[in-house]
């Protein structure tokens, strides 16, 4: 519906989504379930597969975390509080990096805490310049974070993304360090805008982004020499894309052209008013077919690929 918010995609295909009072599960064909209500109403941030048949929400009216069960009752409180929460990506099956703007919207930095899915515990990981940005983890379990400018209106290229290497994180976590922009490395410099962030599996890097209505891509961004290609969808004057998920599949495909089936790409889209729509993009290999009568006659044949 209109003016839904914090959408993710399940791996069977049901989308869930937040409408302000209420966490919603809609399956395909089905009638909509509650799987929480909101004491009040609230703007929500996002909804996170957090494995385990569970999902992480946050909200940042009330600055709380729930960790919602996809089956059995709701939870009665919620998991723990973080002023200001923006995003979040799953480190690992019992801990999530959530991004905080946790001393306001008056403060220079901007934080990156992990969230114990258990205990809800919270240890601040790094204190990043500007306002919050999104955050996504590697498959070899690196932090990228994208920067967001801190002056509003938001000049142009003003994002870039950084990486945090895994074991740099531990060893912070472990020592009880909060790091900062030097610890970072620089993987690209320049873009306009990355509210949100994900990885495919092919190690590439898909970014919404709002200043230009695209949702950009940045090729090979675990490698030694990611690089920017065109954006993967442009949105013109349409509603854009404010949030995207890589959904893992069966098949030995990457998400690539011409490839065989294999991932989807879930991208939220909305005009933040009326319209809010899920559009999902596929790899597709090349068809060849001949173009006339069947059987094909002798001489000469034309193919359509």
């Amino acid at each position: 519906p209109g003016g839904a918010g914090s959408v993710t995609v399940l791996a069977n295909g049901d989308i869930v989504y937040c409408d302000g009072t209420d966490l919603w599960r809609q399956p395909t064909g089905q009638p909509r379930q509650s799987l929480l209500h909101l004491p009040a109403f609230v703007f929500g941030s996002f909804t996170l597969d957090a494995g385990g048949g569970n999902l992480l929400f946050g909200e940042n009216s009330t600055h709380t975390l729930w960790l919602v069960p996809l089956a059995g009752p709701a939870p009665s409180a919620p998991l723990t509080t973080v002023v200001f929460n923006y995003d979040a990506a799953l480190l690992d099956p019992l801990h999530a990096v959530v991004s905080a703007k946790t001393g306001g919207f008056g403060t220079p930095d901007n934080q990156l805490l992990v969230v114990g899915l258990t205990t809800g515990a919270t240890q601040t990981l790094a204190s990043l310049p500007g306002a919050s940005g999104a955050v996504a983890v590697a498959s070899n379990g690196d932090v990228y974070y994208a920067t967001a400018s801190l002056p509003f209106p938001t000049p142009a290229g003003q994002t870039d993304v950084v990486r945090l290497r895994r074991p740099i994180v531990d060893a912070a976590l472990q020592q009880g360090i909060v790091l900062g922009i030097p610890d970072t490395e620089p993987v690209f410099a320049g873009l306009d805008a990355a509210a949100d962030l994900c990885f495919d599996d092919d190690g590439d890097l898909l970014f919404t982004d709002w200043f230009t209505n695209a949702l950009g891509e940045l090729n090979d961004a675990a490698g030694p020499a990611p690089w920017r290609s065109a954006a993967l969808v442009d949105y013109g004057i349409a509603p854009g894309a404010a949030a995207v998920q890589f959904l893992p599949g069966p098949g030995a495909g990457t998400f690539e052209p011409f490839q065989p089936a294999g991932g989807t790409v879930a991208v939220f889209e909305t005009d933040f008013f009326s319209v809010s729509t899920v559009r999902l993009l596929t790899a597709r290999r090349a068809e060849l077919a001949p173009v006339g009568a069947a059987p094909i006659p002798t001489g000469t044949v034309t193919l359509q690929v």
